[in-house]
């Protein structure tokens, strides 16, 4: 008989599911297009543009404001705008 080692569960029982980010528009692209300098506005304008013609922009912008990201450009929206969304919601935002 073998030892039967239990290992503690490491990853939550829900793990989201991410695979439309393989659909997006900026799948393949250099990541750092997406996170610019908060203050240099033509980059994330640039950012933004490549959102704007996303089929799963929705999806990537509920994923960033559902799991707080912190930093860069998703779904169209950058910090800033998250962060303004987060105050004046002061919850999660529902879609």
């Amino acid at each position: 008989m073998g030892c039967k080692t239990r290992f503690p569960r490491r990853f939550p029982v829900n793990v989201p599911d991410l695979s439309w980010r393989d659909l997006g528009a900026c799948a393949g692209a250099e990541l750092t297009i997406f996170y610019p300098e908060p203050d240099d506005r033509l980059s994330i304008r640039t950012a933004k543009a490549i959102c704007d013609s996303c089929d799963v922009q929705e999806r990537c912008r509920r994923h960033a404001m559902d799991s707080r990201e912190p930093a860069g450009v998703w779904g169209g929206l950058d910090e800033r705008e998250r962060r303004r969304i987060w105050r004046r919601e002061g919850r999660r935002l529902r879609y």
